[in-house]
């Protein structure tokens, strides 16, 4: 009787796992580059017009243990040097002039495509785009959903925390990953 009081808890905290991978996973539609491994550490940019999703998305990545993020403030120096404007940074192009600036290897492009309300809850709809500075190639494209009860930032932050997912799954170190 007490292997059995001992084996519940452990079959529900194994399913809780199992259903939070899965609502993860189905709630981000994504595509990984075969050219995006990691021999080494990137150093990566983050452009994303929301305080909330640029929070988030440096978060995800630092998650990975396989970026190194450029802080916003350079990020914002450099522009306002070059006299560029965020909203010329939707320019593929443009994009790689500054990554090369700022001494990145990758820039990812975080935004929000929608966010509203729906019924009694807030959802968002998050794209995200990581893109090679020396090649111009797209490594990594995601759209996510999020949803809160709360408040819309909380959406957001799940909206994107869903997007990354995938990069986390694949990439990360702490045994959160599969290390491929």
């Amino acid at each position: 009787m007490r292997r059995v009081l001992i084996f519940i808890p452990l079959l529900v905290a194994l399913s809780c796992a199992s259903v939070e991978d899965k609502v993860r996973s189905s709630s981000v539609d994504y595509t990984i580059s075969p050219m995006m491994t990691f021999d080494t550490i990137k150093t990566i940019a983050v452009f994303a017009k929301d305080q909330v999703l640029y929070d988030e998305a440096v978060l995800n990545l630092l998650k990975t243990g396989k970026f190194d993020v450029i802080d916003r403030q350079k990020i914002d120096e450099i522009l306002e040097e070059q006299e560029f404007s965020h909203s010329g940074l939707v320019d593929q192009e443009t994009a790689v002039k500054v990554g090369k600036l700022l001494g990145a290897n990758l820039i990812a492009f975080v935004e929000k495509i929608s966010s509203g309300r729906d019924f009694d809850a807030y959802t968002s709809k998050i794209s995200v785009k990581i893109i090679d500075v020396q090649t111009g190639r797209i490594m990594y494209v995601a759209t996510a959903y999020g949803q809160s009860y709360e408040d819309e930032d909380d959406a957001l932050k799940e909206g994107c925390k869903n997007a990354f997912y995938p990069l986390l799954k694949k990439f990360a170190t702490n045994g959160e990953g599969d290390n491929r």
